[in-house]
């Protein structure tokens, strides 16, 4: 008699035959053993990357998460409750993906997340997230001194050129080439980080000038 099936259970047959044998006599028997299934986590959890640029904004996905179920259900994926061990409180999970739910500076954060089937049998994974450099330009170029009285041998300096790299690399200035129509760069030179005349200044043929600088990162 084949035992009550359940909802959902699944069962193998398997036809075996017991041989036993007593002083040189055989008696055999068939007999058929049902093999019923056992509902298996889900296996192979996984992202399909685990890195985004720093600053991306909030909505961007990071990766796919992946995970086989034995049984062919159907997968569910959550973040666990944010603690002082992860940093789930920069995410959330749309369907499968896992998206930023803040953005991130350069650093890694530790994500724990769940995958569980329609059975409820589930597997906790971490994941290590990387917020990647992102190589940003230098801004806000200024000069300490706008001004310059005329008549002043070459060499005189004008004034000292800052800036500021997002990244906190070292900043370089120079003088690029550019239209002598609009720009008076032939005028100047830049030795490190101050602006110096190369000859006497007229007051009379033009005032102001106009000074293109070009501030580089050290990368």
């Amino acid at each position: 008699r084949s035992p009550s099936r359940g909802l959902g259970d699944v069962y193998k047959r398997q036809d075996l035959r017991i041989i036993a044998e007593a002083n040189g006599v055989e008696s055999a028997r068939d007999v058929r053993v049902l093999i019923s299934d056992v509902n298996e986590d889900p296996s192979g959890f996984s992202l399909s990357s685990n890195s985004v640029p720093e600053d991306s904004s909030s909505g961007t996905t990071v990766g796919k998460f992946r995970s086989f179920d034995p049984e062919g259900g159907a997968l569910s994926y959550t973040l666990e409750p944010a603690n002082s061990a992860n940093h789930n409180q920069h995410f959330s999970i749309n369907g499968d993906e896992l998206i930023l739910a803040s953005s991130l500076s350069n650093g890694s954060y530790v994500v724990h997340a769940r995958v569980t089937d329609d059975a409820g049998k589930y597997q906790i994974q971490r994941f290590l997230i990387e917020a990647t450099n992102l190589d940003r330009p230098p801004a806000n170029i200024s000069l300490s001194n706008l001004s310059l009285a005329e008549n002043q041998p070459a060499g005189t300096l004008v004034g000292i050129l800052s800036a500021t790299d997002p990244d906190g690399d070292e900043v370089r200035f120079s003088l690029p080439d550019a239209p002598v129509l609009i720009y008076e760069n032939i005028a100047f030179k830049i030795e490190g980080d101050r602006l110096l005349s190369v000859a006497p200044m007229d007051h009379e043929p033009k005032d102001p000038l106009d000074v293109l600088i070009r501030a580089t990162d050290s990368t």
